[in-house]
């Protein structure tokens, strides 16, 4: 079974942070609490690989912001005021996770949209090429989106021409002086 790194970074960098800074705030120095830094973590973790690997930074995160406001400053335990702050985090992580998370997904979703557009235009173009038929495609604004090798052939327009994508108004032009009367 391979192990997806992405799904991984947000918990373990959640908890490696929240863990140093509880070591370092005990033995060390005192520590500003870690909690800012988790969401920015959380949101890397939901931008990486989604909802699920989000929303277990932001627990991860919560749980070891409340270890660190149970040893950090003169008073030990959890007030209400405490209490207030880690459910204002939670909150902030678990919106941060998910709306993350969603965007990535929308992300996601229209690549592979993309992908499969270009595949069917990539198909499209192939079996317009194999055409004996003159074949061009125009955008709204009347220029070539595609050309196709018979027309290139028959108008004696280079790949280079065909590929800038001139307008309409221009491959007659080029049909013109190129006389291609005939046709």
């Amino acid at each position: 079974m391979r192990i997806d790194w992405r799904a991984l970074f947000g918990p373990v960098m959640t908890a490696a942070t929240s863990l140093a800074a509880i070591v370092a705030d005990n033995s060390l120095v005192a520590v500003p609490n870690p909690a800012p830094l988790q969401v920015c973590i959380v949101a890397i973790a939901a931008a990486l690989s989604g909802v699920g690997p989000g929303l277990v930074s932001a627990v991860i995160a919560v749980a070891t912001t409340a270890v660190f406001l149970l040893h950090h400053g003169n008073a030990t335990g959890l007030d209400s005021a405490k209490l207030i702050r880690l459910l204002k985090l939670a909150h902030t992580e678990t919106g941060t996770a998910l709306v993350t998370g969603m965007l990535r997904k929308k992300m996601v979703d229209a690549n592979e949209r993309q992908r499969q557009r270009h595949a069917t235009a990539t198909r499209l173009a192939a079996a317009l090429n194999q055409v004996d038929i003159g074949v061009v495609l125009l955008d709204a604004d009347t220029r070539a989106e595609f050309i196709n090798r018979a027309f290139r052939k028959y108008f004696a327009l280079s790949d280079a021409k065909a590929d800038s994508k001139p307008p309409f108004i221009a491959l007659m032009y080029h049909g013109r002086d190129a006389g291609c009367y005939e046709l």
